[in-house]
């Protein structure tokens, strides 16, 4: 009897390390033809067949706003849903009608597992604002 209470125990953890952790939830892709919108900024997101078609994004510039948009945007998967990230430069246009100018843009997110939801941080860098910094979320309209 009191050999058998060891084994079981060792047979009960065995059995518990073969099983492994709890399966990971399953990560959706983000399906072509939807859009996201959120804020600060105005972001807006749209999926198409091989990363994202579009991200447009705005950001507060003095008196003024600027507002970017950035084509190509690939997508990558991860465990804990598809990433983005685009580092480049952009054109920028001025709510006050002023001359446009080119900045850079270092954009990075990542999409939530279910794909619903996607939150990230853009960072610009025009002559006219300076250096911004925004954290964006952006929630699934359609």
């Amino acid at each position: 009897m009191r050999g058998i209470l060891p084994l079981l125990v060792l047979l009960g953890l065995a059995l518990s390390v073969a099983a492994g952790p709890a399966a990971a939830a399953e990560v959706r892709k983000p399906r072509a033809g939807t859009t996201y919108t959120g804020s600060p900024g105005k972001v807006e997101l749209t999926v198409g067949t091989s990363g994202l078609d579009l991200v447009a994004f705005s950001v507060r510039c003095g008196t003024t706003t600027a507002r970017a948009a950035l084509n190509g945007v690939a997508l990558k998967r991860t465990r804990r849903g598809y990433a983005l990230a685009f580092r480049g430069r952009a054109g920028f246009t001025y709510a006050d009608d002023e001359d446009g100018a080119n900045g850079s843009v270092t954009l990075t997110g990542r999409f939530s597992t279910t794909a619903k939801s996607a939150r990230g941080t853009v960072r610009v860098r025009v002559a006219r604002c300076g250096t911004r910094t925004l954290r964006w979320t952006a929630r699934q309209v359609r």
